[in-house]
């Protein structure tokens, strides 16, 4: 049962990622959204910290059985790729954006101690409905706020933003990325 439910979360996710929204930001820089977000350590902070620097957004929330740790392996391995191709976390960093409202900073941190996490290049954090709504929407990424047996339903794409906060790319899975390719993408685009 617990696989044909897996299947099923990962069909949702193909459907959602191949027919839901894509660049749907316009308009000024995603650096430029008001508001505060509360890191994995207890920390506000704005988007403003990472003008200048690129910056990969994905969805997930820290109880998720399943698909988020896959997500968060399959980019831990584009980080390590990274830092052995001299792309430090100066120029380009990864925020694993919280969508499950109960999500409290003591849980993102579990969470990125369980997955042992680079904090250097990766922030976990939560951020008011209204602003994590809109970062969602600027990104052409999803989520559905009502639990189905007991998963929040999100897409598994990445979107890469630029150093100006122009949204450049949306990865359509970040379970499938091929690393390589795309840490050689991410690189040639950093200056």
């Amino acid at each position: 049962m617990r696989s044909k439910s897996l299947s099923l979360l990962i069909l949702f996710g193909f459907f959602v990622n191949f027919f839901g929204p894509t660049h749907a930001f316009a308009g000024k820089s995603f650096y430029e959204n008001r508001g505060t977000l509360t890191s994995q350590s207890g920390e506000s902070f704005s988007l403003a910290k990472y003008h200048n620097q690129t910056l990969l957004v994905v969805l997930g929330y820290s109880s998720c059985p399943s698909l988020c740790p896959m997500i968060t392996e399959q980019l831990k391995l584009l980080d390590q790729w990274l830092d052995r191709n001299n792309v430090g976390p100066e120029k380009l960093q990864i925020l694993f954006l919280s969508i499950d409202p109960n999500d409290k900073a003591s849980d993102l941190s579990a969470y990125a101690t369980r997955h042992k996490l680079n904090l250097r290049r990766w922030t976990l954090a939560q951020a008011p409905t209204d602003l994590k709504a809109k970062l969602v929407a600027d990104c052409g990424l999803n989520f559905n706020k009502e639990k189905s047996q007991d998963h929040l339903r999100h897409s598994f794409s990445v979107a890469v933003v630029s150093g100006a906060g122009k949204i450049v790319k949306v990865y359509p899975s970040a379970i499938s990325l091929n690393v390589e390719d795309v840490g050689i993408e991410l690189k040639s685009q950093i200056k």
